[in-house]
């Protein structure tokens, strides 16, 4: 296949200057295709490392590449082979450490043993938010972390986070998911290996701590291959660095950044649609000429199609809807649900109508802080959008089942990550992934009335332009009043 103009200028770009390079792919642009193609490129004898995203990218890069010595992995394999160099094999991995050491300090505490479902879910969060931000035991340096990822927690779970990180740091015998991350960069027995060239998908997706271990992964000499796009920064919420893809581009300030502005992956119509987010992509040459759909309906649903949303509730009255019909789905995401089922465990209800009362309390308690905090709108805080996108989730739920029990089991019913039937998502989940027909359902929800920073109004921008550009032939938006009046009807598939 002959290289476009702006593969041809990466190519040359990375050939004959020494230069770090950034390159802003646009979504579908085939950056895969490139960076293996510049694998081709680094010199005899001069050593190479691809830190991908996740596994199946990496057994994707494997099958394709053909430059044998090239090492590729995810960034947390790399982390845990170090530390297994350091270490040998008397360690092990246990990715419910932090869970472990949270009932440790529960236990030492003497805290009532009803709200443990509530600590495992909250404490382990902060503790992972503390290492991806290289973030030290400061109680004021957490409540500012807390506050911008919007975790609401009190003083008391910051407590017990901090007795956490301090019994994870102490325990060199076993390790989870982001100690592959952390300890390296923190633990003086445990060193990474350093590269000649280092290249670097998903850049706009990085925490601080992942930005500085790419860093260090690169030899005194060496140069970095940086390839992203601002524009699908989506996950700033969830501990990513929401300027995490110019932090890499300009990681040792010499970087020479080119474009891959042409999509592969969307018909005409569909970039087109995207083009009024982000006007550099282009269709590819002899691109199909596809469709857009400005007021679809659910009712036009087939089987394969996937149903995308910006929040929850929509998301789940659609599945009720779909399982009154027969129709088989599920929304992705397990630990969705996971959260949903943490806050019915907090509040300790015993019955429907008390976790209805708690689940206001709750709101109310939450206002109260971050009027305390000096927050002057409290009701439009982004920190109160997960707490009533689960509340809505719950309320909607509740009325489809006569106890809290059925509640739970109903919830990890729906929220799962096995693939059956019509695939709903929230728009977060479906990142990276790509499907013929894409229903938009209830696009007006973006922007959230929660998000009030510049970062996060940002990202609300990002998380549009991701769900057009997930269509391959398709693209059908079903606003809100048309949806109120498909789950009224009937569907056939």
């Amino acid at each position: 296949m002959t290289p476009s103009r702006y593969q041809s200028t990466i190519y040359k770009a990375f050939q004959l200057t020494s230069k770090d390079i950034n390159i802003s792919a646009v979504a579908g642009s085939g950056k895969t295709t490139v960076l293996l193609e510049l694998l081709k490129y680094v010199p005899r004898g001069e050593s190479a490392l691809f830190l991908a995203f996740n596994n199946s990218i990496v057994e994707e890069l494997r099958q394709r590449n053909k430059r044998a010595d090239a090492v590729i992995m995810t960034i947390h394999s790399c982390g845990w082979r170090s530390i297994m160099l350091a270490y040998g094999n008397k360690v092990r991995m246990n990715p419910n450490k932090a869970i472990a050491k949270t009932e440790i300090v529960i236990k030492e505490r003497g805290i009532d043993e009803r709200r443990r479902g509530y600590y495992f879910y909250i404490i382990p969060r902060i503790v992972d938010l503390m290492r991806c931000n290289l973030c030290i035991s400061d109680r004021q340096e957490i409540d500012r972390m807390l506050l911008h990822y919007d975790v609401n927690a009190d003083k008391a779970d910051v407590d017990i986070a901090i007795r956490v990180f301090e019994l994870m740091n102490r325990d060199r015998r076993q390790f989870d998911f982001m100690d592959m991350i952390y300890v390296p960069l923190v633990d003086d027995r445990v060193r990474l290996n350093k590269y000649d060239c280092v290249f670097c998908d998903e850049s706009q997706d990085f925490s601080r701590a992942q930005q500085e271990f790419i860093r260090q992964c690169i030899s005194r000499r060496g140069r970095l291959v940086t390839v992203g796009d601002a524009n699908q920064a989506i996950y700033g919420f969830a501990g990513a660095d929401a300027d995490s893809y110019q932090r890499l581009a300009n990681l040792r300030g010499r970087s020479a950044r080119l474009p891959l502005s042409v999509s592969y992956r969307c018909a005409r119509r569909i970039v087109q649609e995207a083009q009024e987010i982000v006007p550099e992509i282009q269709p590819a040459d002899g691109a199909v000429e596809g469709r857009v759909v400005p007021d679809g309906t659910l009712k036009n649903l087939r089987r394969g199609d996937w149903v995308l949303c910006r929040n929850l509730r929509p998301l789940v009255a659609a599945y009720m809807w779909l399982l009154k019909n027969k129709v088989k789905s599920h929304i992705k995401g397990k630990d969705i649900g996971e959260g949903i089922l943490a806050l019915i465990i907090k509040t300790k209800a015993k019955t429907l109508l008390e976790l209805s009362a708690a689940l206001k309390a709750e709101k109310i308690a939450l206002v109260e802080k971050l009027i305390r905090r000096g927050v002057r709108h409290p009701a439009y805080h982004p920190k109160m959008e997960v707490l009533y996108q689960r509340t809505e989730v719950i309320e909607f739920l509740s009325d489809e089942v006569e106890t809290v029990a059925e509640l739970k089991r109903l919830i990890e019913r729906i929220f799962t990550d096995e693939e059956r039937g019509i695939m709903l998502s929230t728009i977060h989940k479906a990142k990276g992934l790509e499907n013929d027909r894409i229903f938009f359902l209830c696009p007006e929800l973006i922007p959230s009335k929660f998000a009030t920073q510049d970062w996060q109004l940002e990202q609300e921008q990002n998380l549009r332009y991701v769900a057009i550009t997930r269509a391959k032939q398709e693209l059908i938006y079903v606003r809100g009043d048309q949806f109120l009046a498909d789950i009224q009807s009937s569907v056939n598939l």
